[in-house]
């Protein structure tokens, strides 16, 4: 709304445009690619460090036992909904 009342034009972009677009500004090998202080910060700190250190936290094992202890403790209106098989 706001932009139509400033009379703003919207150039449309074909998702398959968007999509090229943002494969080459975020893969390394490709030409266009130019990363700056941001990229550069976050792909130290998060892909490099914590992304890793969460997801090896996220693949513990989880016994059913437990998980079913668990789930006896909510709502059960809430576990009514929920089918095991």
């Amino acid at each position: 709304m706001l932009k139509s009342c400033a009379q703003v034009k919207q150039t449309p972009i074909s998702i398959n445009s968007f999509e090229r677009y943002l494969k080459c500004v975020n893969n390394p090998q490709d030409p266009f690619f130019s990363p700056d202080e941001d990229i550069l910060h976050f792909v130290d700190k998060y892909e490099k460090k914590e992304f890793r250190i969460l997801f090896a936290e996220l693949n513990a094992a989880i016994e059913y036992n437990s998980l079913t202890a668990a789930i006896k403790h909510l709502n059960t209106k809430v576990v009514a909904q929920i089918s095991f098989k």
